[in-house]
């Protein structure tokens, strides 16, 4: 549909650059997805081997009532 719209407009012939700035923007947020996923799981794994005592000293955090 960009391209349609370029087209209208008389853009098309820059149609061959997207490729320039589209391709790393991509390279960048599957990157970034990964990174963040990474993060995710050790945050995730270090939360579930914490459980700590409450104010209280009797219950632990997460516990079933």
């Amino acid at each position: 549909m960009l391209v349609m719209l370029m087209g209208a407009v008389g853009l098309s012939a820059l149609t061959p650059y997207l490729d320039l700035a589209l391709l790393p923007a991509l390279g960048i947020m599957i990157v970034l997805a990964i990174l963040s996923y990474l993060r995710w799981r050790k945050a995730a794994q270090k939360q579930s081997k914490c459980r700590y005592v409450d104010n209280i000293g009797s219950k632990y955090h997460g516990a079933k009532k």
